[in-house]
């Protein structure tokens, strides 16, 4: 199945029972916010025969029930509801703070960023603390049922 759009979106089949959504190419607020409007609407207006979502940066991968839907059924679904996309709105972010060491053991590369920009260590700190990150998802490290030292040797 070819990728075909909608408004910002694009549709591509990514397998036999998973359709592809992504709103750009490239990592942005906006994208992401297009994908967190995404996630509430369907949280709010769910399409039946979807199975799981999986958010990233720029795009929605949609699990779905191969046997009661199809990749057409479920864009076609998703255009009917489409234009209540731009209408959701989404909470206020939270902001966590997240200590940090610098240095030492933690940050053996610290001497050497400073002296590449021409910045003192605590120039190079006072930069990284100063800026606000946004977090587009949350990863995951996945584990073999076979292998049980697997997360010890990565």
């Amino acid at each position: 199945m070819p990728a075909s759009a909608h408004g910002t979106a694009q549709f591509r089949a990514a397998s036999d029972n998973s359709l592809l959504v992504y709103f750009d190419q490239h990592i942005s607020p906006a994208a992401h916010q297009q994908v967190a409007k995404l996630l509430r609407l369907l949280e709010l207006q769910p399409v039946s025969g979807m199975v799981n979502l999986h958010p990233a940066y720029c795009s929605v991968l949609v699990k779905f029930d191969a046997l009661s839907l199809s990749h057409d059924e479920l864009e076609t679904r998703f255009v009917h509801i489409w234009i209540a996309l731009d209408e959701i709105s989404l909470p206020e972010p939270r902001a966590r703070e997240i200590p940090v060491c610098y240095g030492g053991e933690y940050g053996p590369d610290l001497a050497e960023v400073s002296e590449t920009h021409s910045l003192s260590v605590e120039q190079v700190i006072d930069l990284h603390v100063s800026a606000t990150y946004i977090v587009y998802f949350l990863g995951f490290v996945p584990v073999s049922p076979i292998s049980a030292d697997f997360p010890k040797r990565w």
